[in-house]
């Protein structure tokens, strides 16, 4: 173990400067106790305080300097005493700003697009608006509070900084407190009543010692550099640490996850009348005002509906023998190909209102500039959505050629649009107009998902000069990727980080590898695999007991949280589960693949198996589960279906029947499970079980070593309960 004056952290900390804040709710006590090799302690408020650091403790991955800080919180006297502690560790010799991360949460200076929308450090202080130079936020608003677990002895951790210059600096606190104002949203008539009257907008939660008791709890250090990706090893320790500790508990197999999905998106989403999928429906009958619970009657090209879903129905139903789902996939994807702009591309969006074809959602800016105006917009990334998967469509089709050709000359539509905005320096543009399609924006990053685009229109048509175009926009967007900054994939979310954005660069640039076999791409494939987890939660929130993620014990292992700007977990993560794969058999990261592993798990969680469930109906699924206070009640759902987290489920489906449910390492032995089956390691295998009522049939692929011979069964057939053997 290196001695105190060798670790790193000692250079960048000013560990001797320590600051601990004991605050009870009638006392606050400032102290300057200093972090070093020997126990130094703290008395304020009855709580003996004693503080011990560990320099480079044993870590399971992480391989620089680090440090774990203990401390030992004890009530000597006859009395109980409540209490909430704070420590702020100020940073080196620090002259500029640092640039922040906590994953979910805050990227750079968090800039607001929608006004008072999320915790900022851009402009002026205006705590009211969100907007403030220090910050302490509670831990379930993070997928990974980084320095300590969500919770310590039952009580939620909060972690945080301070902006002001001079006063940089790292912030813990147990339990939670929310400095300088909570970031729920609905606090804001609150906060801004308590700012006029000159009252207290923070929120602290006090813990209680009783006489003679002790707790213990921790927290960890990490040194990182300049690299923006400097997280990444930071968040795979966490995950080496904890990925075991907390489990996910699948409602089905992905056999059955596959007819149930299916199901909703054809009754509750298809439209046949106007050959649409409408994008969301009511949960409820008595909030709905029409017998298919239709909520909103309009349909994305792509993005939150469109050709995605069109394809799954389509491929679902040939597969299955589903004739009406089938002729449904056909019908939306010959609907949404009919009808294109007069300069090719796709539209954005089409309304039942007025049967019209138009713009989608409009950005901050617009909605801000213009109000009750119809965005300007055709966003670059639902449209190369729309293209994207028209493509595969077109690929896949053998059954109608006529409807093959449509979509073919969509495609080529669309892709010859792209090279005629395309600037010379690769940017295909953010955002085109809907009148004559003139590019609005070049700056952001929606147009990313281009590159998959233009290289699934290169295998299906073989014109080079789409994969050339593809790779042109691939250097373009490579500066973004390695800054660990990219931006603006969802309508409405321009300039705005999301966890949609990693999952577009992936999707692009494992695609752009694939075709070209330079390695490039696959590095910023793997860039952009390791930013995505920065939105991927690796524990269990805690729920109330009767909230509704309460009730259903919801697992939030896996799950993605949408953006810090619209604070909910989401199962948009499933959108990237072939690249994934394809990633790992380039790489053999066994990082990434869990998560992709758990991601598919965890989502096999809340969607109705059957009428009634979540009061809902079979197949719905909503896109909002509330981790945390906000806009929604912690445990509280958005009860509104939404095509795409259904359309996501089938897709999954279809893609694991194609590539694979069971992933073996072969050179570790390491297993990587996609399918809802009950795993045990033995020595020299694997024992699964198929704890289901439905046979199952799992496809296994190995990657093997270099030179290896071994055979192994091509797929694994499990009858209902049956439990059988892997060797390895």
């Amino acid at each position: 173990m290196k001695s105190s004056h060798q670790n790193i952290l000692v250079t960048k900390l000013t560990l001797p400067h320590t600051l601990w804040e004991l605050r009870t709710p009638k006392v606050k006590s400032v102290k300057k106790i200093p972090l070093g090799k020997s126990t130094q302690a703290l008395a304020a408020g009855g709580i003996s305080v004693k503080i011990k650091t560990v320099f480079n403790p044993k870590m399971k991955v992480f391989k620089k300097d680090c440090a774990e800080v203990i401390i030992e919180l004890y009530n000597p006297g006859e009395k109980p005493v409540s209490f909430n502690l704070k420590w702020t560790l100020p940073f080196q010799n620090q002259k500029q700003a640092p640039r922040w991360l906590i994953p979910s949460l805050f990227y750079k200076k968090n800039p607001q697009t929608f006004i008072a929308w999320l915790p900022s450090i851009d402009g002026p202080n205006d705590v009211p608006k969100l907007v403030n130079d220090y910050w302490t936020f509670r831990s379930d608003l993070m997928a990974v509070p980084m320095v300590m677990p969500e919770r310590q002895l039952g009580a939620m951790t909060a972690i945080g900084f301070d902006n002001r210059a001079g006063q940089f600096a790292l912030v813990g606190a147990w339990p939670r407190r929310e400095e300088p104002r909570p970031r729920d949203l609905s606090c804001h008539t609150k906060v801004a009543e308590q700012v006029a009257k000159g009252e207290e907008t923070s929120e602290i939660e006090y813990t209680t010692l009783d006489p003679k008791e002790k707790k213990v709890i921790s927290f960890w250090l990490f040194d990182g550099d300049e690299d923006p990706h400097a997280y990444s090893p930071i968040l795979q320790e966490t995950f080496a640490r904890w990925d075991s500790q907390y489990e996910i508990t699948p409602w089905y197999p992905t056999a059955d996850a596959m007819h149930h999905a299916a199901h909703g998106l054809y009754v509750w989403h298809y439209d046949d009348e106007y050959r649409s999928l409408w994008e969301t429906g009511h949960y409820y009958p008595s909030a709905a005002t029409n017998p298919q619970h239709v909520h909103r009657y309009e349909m994305h090209t792509g993005f939150v509906s469109g050709t995605p879903y069109a394809h799954a129905l389509r491929q679902y139903g040939l597969r299955f023998g589903r004739k009406d789902e089938a002729e449904a996939g056909r019908k939306l994807l010959d609907h949404i190909c009919e009808n294109l702009t007069p300069w090719g591309s796709f539209w954005s969006c089409y309304y039942k209102e007025g049967n019209r074809w138009g713009s989608g959602w409009h950005s901050a800016e617009e909605w801000q500039t213009t109000p009750g105006k119809p965005s300007q917009e055709l966003q670059a990334r639902t449209l190369a959505d729309a293209t994207l998967y028209t493509a595969r469509a077109a690929l896949a089709e053998k059954a109608n050629l006529k409807s093959k050709k449509l979509w073919t000359d969509a495609v080529i539509k669309n892709c010859d649009f792209v090279q005629r905005i395309q600037r010379k320096d690769g940017n295909p543009g953010q955002g085109y107009d809907k009148d004559d399609g003139h590019v609005i924006y070049w700056e952001s990053h929606e147009g990313l998902l281009w590159i998959a685009a233009l290289v699934e229109g290169y295998r299906l048509t073989g014109e080079k000069s789409y994969l050339e175009t593809a790779c042109k926009a691939g250097r373009y967007y490579e500066t973004a990727v390695r800054d660990a900054y990219i931006v603006g994939a969802p309508e409405g979310a321009r300039y705005q980080p999301t966890s949609e954005d990693p999952m577009n660069g992936i999707i692009s640039y494992v695609n752009l590898w694939m075709e070209t076999g330079d390695k490039l791409w696959l590095e910023l494939a793997g860039l952009c695999g390791e930013f995505l987890m920065t939105y991927r939660w690796q524990y269990n929130a805690v729920f109330p007991a009767l909230s509704t993620c309460g009730i259903y014990k919801m697992k939030t292992k896996g799950w993605d949280i949408s953006s810090p700007n619209n604070v909910c977990l989401h199962p948009y993560g499933l959108g990237c589960v072939p690249e994934m794969i394809e990633l790992w058999k380039a790489t053999g990261d066994a990082y990434l693949m869990k998560q992709n592993a758990n991601c598919i798990l965890a989502l096999h969680q809340m969607m109705p198996p059957y009428d009634g469930c979540l009061d809902a109906k079979r197949g719905m699924m909503t896109e909002r589960y509330y981790q945390t206070q906000d806009d929604g009640g912690k445990g509280q759902i958005m009860p509104v279906a939404h095509s795409w987290c259904t359309g996501l489920i089938l897709l999954t489906g279809l893609t694991l029947q194609d590539k694979g449910h069971l992933y073996l390492e072969e050179a570790t032995g390491a297993l990587f499970v996609c399918e809802a089956v009950t795993v045990r390691k033995l020595r020299g295998g694997y024992e699964i079980t198929n704890p289901w009522m439905t046979d199952l049939t799992l496809k296994l692929v190995v990657r093997k070593t270099k030179g290896s011979k071994k055979k192994y069964p091509a797929q694994i057939v499990l009858k209902a309960g049956e439990i059988t053997t892997l060797k390895t």
